[in-house]
């Protein structure tokens, strides 16, 4: 996961590789800013991604011939370091002033952990909220039906949700569907509902952009959310109140997941549920 680097310069630095879509990306880089601002380090990157353009202070680009050059100054063999302990690895290695390359993506394991400062501070230039809505129900799909079917939350979950969210607000909610995979099979239930009880009818994000999307999530006032990155970020940069669905939550810190455990002990003031469902 890490090797140090033997760096002829005075400031040691953070190579970072953000892999992955949009919400691991972020996770990726936010660790690897908030460790480079706490330690004075700079942030270096072997690629360019938009969401570089977001941050206050963008990592620097490297070519080829100087990732090469960074190869073969290589200390060692990459630690057998725990998810909870990469924070404290990395913070040793950098007041050595010795620079870290981080070899593989690091998630929501280290996200709690490494809240130095606000997200928002790191990200200044993330897309704004706009045209706010109640909720936004987020409905992931595509490859979580092969990484974790138990990931395809059921229509009851989002059903339930509006119905805590409706007796919050006293009033009939406007909803906004957004997905990435239209063929969710909990999104004709969800819609059946709507149909049925609301005279309000939602708005669908069918031909939007990921960025318009993103948007459309951060500006809610209650996100409906799922066990996306993409939707967890949406959160954390902008404003609204999360809902999460109990049964997986607790599935997840079953299973030691630290991201959901550190959620189920009540999170941050950056990012928390308001009701599990």
């Amino acid at each position: 996961m890490l090797r140090d680097i033997f760096s002829p310069q005075s400031k040691p630095f953070i190579d970072v590789n953000p892999q992955g879509g949009l919400g691991n990306r972020l996770f990726t880089l936010h660790f690897a800013s908030q460790m480079a601002s706490m330690f004075s380090a700079d942030l270096r990157t072997s690629q360019f991604s938009q969401e570089q353009e977001w941050m206050r202070r963008s990592p620097a680009v490297l070519d080829g011939p100087k990732w090469s050059a960074v190869a073969r100054v290589w200390q060692s063999k990459p630690p057998s370091t725990l998810s909870s302990d990469v924070v404290a690895e990395v913070g040793k290695r950098l007041a050595r002033g010795k620079s870290v390359r981080l070899f593989r993506p690091l998630l929501g394991e280290v996200f709690f952990d490494s809240c130095f400062q606000p997200p928002i501070e790191l990200f200044p230039n993330c897309p704004k909220p706009t045209g706010r809505v109640d909720i936004a129900a987020h409905f992931r799909g595509g490859d979580f039906h092969y990484w974790n079917p138990a990931s395809i939350l059921a229509a009851s979950y989002y059903i339930d949700a509006y119905k805590w969210v409706a007796g919050a607000l006293g009033r009939e909610p406007q909803v906004a569907i957004v997905s990435d995979d239209w063929d969710h099979p909990s999104l004709p239930g969800f819609q059946r509902f709507l149909e049925r009880e609301g005279s309000l009818k939602p708005y669908l994000s069918r031909d939007t952009s990921a960025i318009q999307d993103f948007q459309t999530l951060m500006s809610a006032r209650y996100l409906i959310s799922c066990p996306s990155t993409f939707g967890i970020w949406a959160g954390i940069l902008g404003e609204p109140l999360v809902v999460h669905s109990r049964k997986w939550v607790e599935q997840r810190v079953e299973a030691k997941d630290k991201f959901w455990c550190d959620l189920y002990r009540g999170g941050n003031e950056h990012y928390h549920c308001v009701h599990l469902v």
